[in-house]
């Protein structure tokens, strides 16, 4: 472990990760910009958050730190069969059940789904193609709470990786279209609808732009999200319709002129867009994303419900730019802009610029798809990472936002609503009884179906000390306690995070003290034994083929087969001889890693003295 952590941190690459719920998509950047490469793993571009532990005899009684030992991990579309067939092997949808506690997602009984999650990272970091990163930016849905994230992030951690930034999927596809398009509304104000149409959600932004001269400014005045009109959500309904296997049928959408088999998908994904648009108001454009923007039922109904909701000079705008200079996704540099924060309650309420295939009627509206519909945001991860590494000298963004849900803040039995679902936030105020934990509670119809509503906790530190009327102590008697004051929460609007707590009496305020907390009873010994195994056996391999290709270059030069002017110290050819001899009957790699590595360390040595370098 202590060996890759190390190769993690001393490259200068970045490793993004966008984060779906179904897949995740990884692309790497060299900090100065100049290298984007899609990462794959094996021949795959994307990676399914699957997931399998092979046992003996398939078994899948839970796992002990005594039957571990005989486990393998399987992951991504190598995992897919498996899981398939045994189900209770793991996990087809990890990334999704690891946030949501449904029977359809978790369907393991070998793991726990976090032990899954520590295992399924380990197994993808460990296969990036080197050189390996020097830290990770990781893009979540926007509507995901702190707490979704930490089940992400704490995993994350226990692997000893950088987890530099996360961001979430408005901040990365505001900072990308801002980066691409600065002249489109570099004069005058431009809104736009992002559709983002994913595997397991879609999600909706209506962004507005702005340039003041130095910096730009997108605010956010609407982000919705459905999993009802996703493409797991058509996939199930053609599969019913025609009884197909469900991994048939996601193919097949991508040829479907329309979705006759879904009536109720679609008339949610006309919701999504109809709300979006009653809440936002008039539109400039359209820019579709995300693997199902390819789907033609999908264009045609985005078509359908938009038509009317363009200001007037929208359609003018998009017939100039349907012949103009519209530099697209794929003919740009890497650029990035700082995700700098305005606060949202001062705020008012690619592939080339492709127009969308339409009828007459409608070729004219300024629908575009102009950003990869798989990599958008991943690419727009990292943009965002460049800049705020001080690497690129570009104009800054900062992304005005309002709340994605409606939160609660209750403090011992008193529960205030603080913030409106698109609307602004106002600070909660509580009575002293009682009050020794914060909880931050969402609404849970903004929320996925089996998601935890409670999304953050605080304990207060010193309450009773700087007030001990306010915890009911001496000298406070009954109807005495608004005279004593009252508590003050602030969240960090429009996040559920709290900012400060105050304690306010007729003549001063003073800061209550508090601190984070969640409840975890995690057992992280299996992960620990398993991912250890399974290192050291990366480690093993990766020594076996460096070692190989030493031996085979210095035999070259020591025993050339014909003349040769260079003179070998009879010492250099002596140990590799010894080497050769061990590399060759299959004791070199015998005995323990710190043993091994001291014949390596002799092996570089001989390398260096024959002229050339180990790697």
């Amino acid at each position: 472990m202590l060996f890759l952590f190390s190769i993690f941190c001393a490259s200068e690459v970045f490793l993004g990760i966008d984060f779906g719920a179904k897949y995740l998509k990884l692309a790497t950047t060299d900090l100065d910009g100049s290298n984007y490469k899609i990462t794959k793993l094996g021949t795959h571009d994307i990676h399914p958050g699957c997931i399998s532990i092979k046992t003996p005899r398939n078994s899948v009684d839970p796992l002990t730190p005594q039957t571990s030992g005989q486990a393998s991990i399987v992951t991504g579309h190598k995992a897919l069969p498996m899981v398939h067939r045994i189900p209770k092997s793991g996990s087809e949808f990890l990334l999704n059940s690891v946030v949501r506690d449904t029977p359809e997602y978790r369907t393991a009984t070998v793991l726990n789904q976090t032990t899954l999650l520590n295992l399924y990272f380990f197994d993808i970091i460990k296969q990036i193609p080197d050189p390996a990163p020097k830290g990770l930016a990781i893009t979540f849905p926007t509507f995901f709470t702190p707490e979704m994230r930490r089940k992400i992030l704490e995993p994350l951690s226990h692997l000893h990786i950088p987890v530099k930034h996360h961001f979430d999927t408005l901040t990365a596809i505001s900072i990308l279209y801002a980066n691409n398009y600065l002249e489109k509304y570099k004069k005058q104000n431009r809104t736009v609808l992002f559709i983002d149409f994913g595997a397991s959600y879609v999600e909706t932004h209506l962004v507005n732009f702005s340039w003041d001269g130095h910096a730009t400014y997108a605010d956010c005045s609407v982000t919705l999200w459905s999993d009802k009109c996703s493409g797991n959500a058509f996939a199930r309904a053609l599969a019913k319709s025609i009884r197909l296997p469900l991994s048939q049928a996601d193919r097949m959408l991508k040829n479907s002129e329309d979705a006759y088999f879904a009536p109720d998908a679609i008339q949610d994904l006309r919701n999504l867009l109809n709300e979006t648009l009653e809440i936002g108001g008039e539109i400039d454009e359209v820019q579709l994303l995300g693997g199902g923007s390819t789907y033609r039922f999908v264009q045609t109904v985005v078509r359908q419900t938009v038509t009317g909701k363009f200001r007037s000079n929208s359609t003018k705008d998009a017939n100039s730019e349907k012949t103009g200079n519209n530099e697209g996704y794929n003919e740009k540099k890497v650029f990035t802009v700082d995700t700098g924060g305005a606060d949202p309650n001062d705020s008012p309420m690619a592939t080339g610029g492709q127009v969308v295939n339409a009828t007459n009627s409608t070729a004219a509206l300024p629908i575009y798809k102009d950003f990869d519909p798989l990599y958008s945001i991943v690419k727009g991860t990292l943009e965002a990472v460049l800049m705020i590494e001080g690497r690129l000298k570009k104009p800054h963004t900062y992304i005005g936002k309002r709340p994605v849900a409606s939160y609660y803040v209750r403090v011992g039995e008193q529960r205030e609503k603080y913030c409106q679902r698109h609307f602004t936030c106002k600070p909660t105020h509580f009575t002293g009884h009682g009050a020794e934990f914060i909880q931050i509670e969402t609404d849970p119809r903004h929320l996925p179906v089996g998601s935890p509503t409670i999304v953050n906790q605080y304990r207060l530190l010193n309450i009773s000390t700087l007030f001990p009327a306010a915890e009911g102590g001496e000298g406070q008697t009954e109807g005495q306690e608004n005279d004593q004051g009252n508590g003050i929460v602030q969240l960090d609007a429009p996040d559920p995070i709290v900012a400060r707590v105050n304690w306010c009496n007729a003549t001063v305020c003073a800061p209550i003290a508090f601190h984070q907390y969640y409840e975890s009873n995690e057992d992280y010994s299996i992960y620990y034994l398993m991912s250890g195994r399974i290192g050291e056996q990366k480690i093993r391999e990766d020594i076996i083929v460096k070692v190989g290709r030493a031996l085979d270059r210095m035999r070259a030069l020591i025993y050339p087969g014909g003349s040769s002017s260079m003179r070998i110290d009879y010492k250099v050819r002596e140990k590799y001889d010894k080497y050769a001899q061990e590399f060759g009957d299959g004791t070199f790699m015998a005995g323990t890693l710190n043993e091994i590595e001291k014949k390596v360390k002799d092996i570089k040595s001989l390398c260096i003295s024959l002229g050339f370098r180990y790697d």
